[in-house]
């Protein structure tokens, strides 16, 4: 019962395609890998007997190999563990190499919960729209004395509170559309049904009719010489490519230097900012800020 125990063991661990037998300091190399589960890939491997071994004894003329140890659970990683014996090491032990094809793990990250949505349909009651800019100018009053980005939290958080409390947040409503149209799907999938019932009892049918005069239909592809076609390719982007622009240099001083528009520098004025609100395209989803078109339009 121990010694089919410890065979047990030593398949974990070394596999069916082991070469010799066992010593003392195997056993307890055996051992250790079976106590830490690692795995001698050498021995996982059906190549050939000399593929597998990579020195030989000088006096008992016996062939042995080096051990490749690997985690029991990377194992699935190493395709194959070989020896060769041509390779020139400048030593007695042949060249041990393996093929190796890691998977990396996937790391999957939770997505960050949003905010809730405003409800845009109640932009449109003028009395709503009325308390909102109201309230939002309200709001807006003890803007914080900071850096650019502290005012811009505010003024972000400040639109998104007053905005929910007065439009309110938006039910989400997915109806069934499969539900909704099953008057036109169902005659539809009863006739599909019904088609491959028939195809699968007459799969003859599919095959190429042919013509009164005996003949059947068939279409050939016209096939090119790729290597004819690939040297005329070459040669179209080498001629396109291998022009040398000279660039003179009255041309390059006769470029007129554009005067600088200091204007873009001065901050926009109220009417401009009007009327870039007033061309936002409604029914858009909102940003980062969750903030939309609408409730911009409506303060």
């Amino acid at each position: 019962m121990e010694q089919e125990k410890k065979q047990e063991n030593h398949t974990f661990c070394i596999g069916h395609f082991s070469i010799g037998k066992l010593n003392e300091n195997e056993q307890r190399l055996l051992e250790f890998c079976f106590y830490h589960n690692l795995c001698i890939t050498n021995a996982f491997f059906s190549t050939k007997p000399h593929h597998r071994t990579s020195w030989r004894h000088p006096i008992s003329r016996h062939w042995h190999w080096a051990d490749i140890i690997t985690r029991r659970p990377s194992l699935n990683c190493v395709l194959i563990t070989r020896s060769f014996h041509s390779a020139d090491c400048d030593t007695d032990h042949s060249l041990v190499g393996g093929k190796v094809r890691f998977q990396p793990k996937r790391i999957h990250h939770s997505k960050q919960k949003g905010r809730p949505c405003i409800n845009a349909a109640r932009t449109a009651i003028p009395v709503l729209c009325g308390r909102f800019a109201n309230s939002i100018e309200d709001a807006l009053k003890d803007c914080l004395a900071g850096s650019a980005e502290e005012k811009w939290n505010h003024i972000r958080d400040a639109i998104y509170n007053t905005a929910t409390d007065t439009f309110g947040k938006r039910e989400r409503q997915n109806p069934d559309w499969f539900e909704a149209s099953i008057t036109v799907l169902e005659p539809a999938i009863g006739a599909n049904r019904v088609a491959l019932i028939k195809h699968k009892r007459e799969p003859s049918n599919l095959r190429p009719k042919r013509k009164q005069d005996g003949t059947t239909e068939v279409s050939f592809r016209h096939h090119y010489n790729r290597p004819e076609q690939a040297g005329r390719w070459a040669e179209h982007y080498q001629e396109l490519h291998s022009r040398d622009n000279i660039v003179a240099d009255a041309a390059v001083e006769s470029v007129i230097n554009l005067p600088v528009m200091e204007e873009l520098d001065i901050l926009p004025s109220e009417d401009e900012i009007s009327k870039v609100i007033d061309s936002l395209a409604c029914g858009k989803t909102p940003g980062k800020n969750d903030i939309l078109p609408e409730v911009i339009k409506a303060g």
